[in-house]
């Protein structure tokens, strides 16, 4: 008894915690087995959920570009498969409620986006009223030379919302009408984005792998005698992407399974100037109080029942976050998978070192068989922890934006902390299971077992975890500031003119008043990952 307190006392290993020499444990049973059996479960209700909401649902209502009357273009409207809007900027002003219930203005599907502008305060840019009738989006995607609207005056049709007030110069984004500006400027955004998730992936999975010199060196070693460990991550990559690709899908049927709302709108309402606030916002007052109607059974004068957008039904909202709950606990779980693999591996290779012929021939393969028949329970019990802390922050950031209406100040700082605690509780759980899945892929113990053998040895060895943590920080930071050094005397040279200078390429040398803020711009776009 007082050897066990002092044990405890000055961490000394027990028994159990003593390393083998011989390496991975072969003869295995299988460990957690109800966490395995609960995972099992999971996978079956999320297929069941899956197929449902593929059953009930139409992801092509939410995927697909809708007009006003509810069809789908290029669908129920063949030959027309973009959407236009009529006043796109209706739309702006309402963002984001917009996005949920929908733009308060006709949609209509056409067969191109416009590439001109025309506004009906300008017919004079047209060189005759033919011509501007011409240029006009009206419904059903005709134009105002149709019969229909023929003998219509312009600012009438535009008045009763038979006609689009103007049109612009537009691309098509996911089947939608957009003015080229922000097309433009998605496109630059979307390569911004990817410069730095490669910079961010890069740096991270740099700090992630903190190792010691020697270290390094055995790790050198361990990839020249076992070259199959480059390819593993396609396995998880592709198991990854299957996880997303499936949740999106689920994601995007529930979101279908609704029916149309449609609201009774006025065609006798005047269009508001769009220079004039004060009439926007009295439209947009106007627009909540739409009445609900049945476009079967209206028969209102001078109103039309309109489809506005797709309600989800209440109980989606549950299955919502269960599929959320899921996609945080497979991606984890394949993650998890992918450590056990390769802390198995290079376990083989440390143990063997002294005497190569104990080395298996598949060794990556040895160690996934482990992993994938004895330790999916352990797996399973190490990503749940993980997934409920990162589902309760989501669920946290999600009623903290449903409370933001009440501006309560302590409300929000005490959400504002709890989300602090989770995710410093995630970061340590993480931390933890990485060293739980080396123990379990070496000895074959179950998950709490394992997580409190890796525990003791990091308290046992604080001192030199932290020293070798501080040490890696510092050589990160100078890389990292090696890199914004170059970056920004690339920069510097490239737009003084220095790189193209005497050459061919003279001429695309940019020319610029002030170098100083571009390569600033280039530092801070080099330094936002942390330095």
């Amino acid at each position: 008894m007082g050897q066990s307190s002092s044990a405890r006392l000055t961490g000394r290993p027990k028994d159990t915690e003593k390393i083998t020499r011989c390496g991975p444990v072969s003869k295995r049973s299988c460990t957690d087995v109800p966490c395995c059996l609960l995972f099992l479960l999971f996978l079956v209700g999320f297929v069941i959920v899956t197929l449902w909401s593929f059953a009930m649902g139409d992801y092509r209502r939410v995927v697909y570009p809708t007009n006003s009357k509810g069809q789908v273009c290029g669908r129920d409207v063949p030959g027309r498969p973009y959407l236009y809007f009529f006043d796109l900027s209706l739309c702006l002003r309402m963002a984001p409620v917009a996005v949920f219930t929908g733009c308060p203005t006709p949609q209509v599907c056409v067969s191109s986006c416009p590439d001109y502008y025309w506004s009906w305060k300008s017919p004079y840019n047209t060189p005759n009223p033919l011509s501007a009738r011409e240029l006009m989006i009206c419904l059903d995607g005709r134009n105002a030379t149709d019969p229909e609207f023929f003998d219509v005056p312009i600012d009438e049709l535009v008045r009763t919302r038979k006609c689009a007030p103007y049109t612009y110069n537009s691309k098509p984004v996911f089947g939608r009408c957009m003015p080229s500006q922000i097309t433009r400027l998605l496109s630059n955004g979307t390569g911004r984005i990817y410069d730095n998730a490669g910079q961010q992936i890069v740096l991270t999975d740099a700090q992630e792998k903190r190792v010691s010199g020697v270290s390094v060196v055995r790790g050198r070693e361990a990839l020249i005698h076992m070259t199959s460990v480059f390819f593993w991550p396609l396995l998880p990559l592709v198991l990854e992407l299957l996880v997303i690709a499936q949740v999106l899908f689920v994601s995007i049927s529930l979101r279908s399974i609704s029916d149309p709302v449609m609201v009774q709108d006025s065609n006798n309402q005047t269009l508001p100037p769009l220079s004039s606030e004060e009439k926007a916002r009295k439209d947009l007052q106007e627009f909540f109080k739409l009445i609900p109607c049945d476009p079967l059974i209206n028969s209102s004068a001078g109103k039309a029942c309109r489809f506005l957008y797709y309600g989800d039904r209440k109980y989606t909202i549950f299955l919502q976050f269960f599929n959320v709950f899921m996609f945080f606990w497979l991606v984890n779980f394949v993650r998890s998978l992918a450590e056990m693999t390769l802390a198995g591996t290079f376990a083989h290779f440390y143990y063997s070192r002294n005497d190569p012929s104990t080395m298996p021939k598949y060794p990556l393969l040895q160690s996934f068989y482990r992993a994938a028949v004895f330790h999916i329970g352990s797996l399973a019990l190490g990503s749940l922890l993980l997934a409920i802390f990162q589902w309760l922050r989501l669920l946290l950031e999600y009623v903290d934006a449903k409370l933001k209406k009440f501006d309560n100040g302590c409300t929000r700082i005490c959400s504002r902390c709890c989300c602090c605690f989770l995710w410093c509780l995630e970061r340590f759980i993480r931390f933890l299971n990485r060293n739980a899945f080396i123990m379990i892929a070496i000895h074959g113990q179950n998950f709490c077992s394992a997580a409190r053998t890796a525990f003791n040895l990091l308290a046992r060895n604080l001192v030199r975890v932290f020293v070798v943590d501080k040490v890696t920080d510092f050589l990160l930071f100078v890389g990292k500031l090696v890199v914004i050094v170059i970056s920004a005397a690339l920069a510097y040279l490239y737009l003084d003119g220095v790189i193209f200078a005497d050459t061919p390429f003279a001429d695309m040398a940019p020319e610029l008043h002030y170098i100083a803020v571009p390569v600033l711009r280039t530092v801070a776009d080099n330094s936002d990952c942390g330095v």
